[in-house]
């Protein structure tokens, strides 16, 4: 008997642990050189090349 109830125990922990993993606990940081803005347009255009003189 003890070792059924061991099972349910480690069946539980883990999926009481894999579903504290999941979500994000602050909002989502923006990156600094991009407006955060909306919409946007996708794909992203693509940067101008820089020429050096």
């Amino acid at each position: 008997m003890m070792p059924r109830k061991t099972v349910w125990v480690v069946l539980l922990m883990a999926c009481v642990l894999s579903l504290s993993a999941c979500g994000r606990k602050n909002k989502p940081i923006a990156p600094d050189d991009v407006e955060p803005t909306y919409p946007r347009t996708y794909p992203a255009p693509a940067p101008e090349p820089k020429l050096y003189k």
